[in-house]
């Protein structure tokens, strides 16, 4: 596993035989502490592992909140406050391969 910086910014690359062989491994590290990982075959990027993006996560915690209303929020105004604050903290910034 080396670290690459190039096209595909700066993370961890590993080759398609290191992935296979550890591929649980892999992903541990993406699960727990959002890593992106390149693999790469004969030297030639193949597949980028990536966690999943947080969207489906802050809906769920948005849900969540909005279930409990006043009782964690004593107004309409006050809840709206928290989830919009909540998004912010939670929004992850746009890959760089996306654009």
């Amino acid at each position: 596993m080396s670290d690459v910086s190039d096209y595909y910014g700066t993370m961890r690359t590993v080759s398609a035989r290191e992935a296979s062989r550890g591929f649980s491994a892999l992903l541990d590290r993406v699960y727990f502490n959002a890593e992106e990982i390149l693999i790469e075959r004969d030297g030639s990027p193949v597949a980028l592992i990536t966690p999943p993006p947080l969207k489906d996560s802050v809906e769920d915690f948005n849900d969540w909140l909005m279930e409990r209303g006043p009782s964690i929020a004593t107004a309409d105004d006050d809840m709206q406050d928290i989830i919009d604050e909540t998004r912010e903290l939670l929004t992850l910034p746009e890959p760089a391969w996306s654009s």
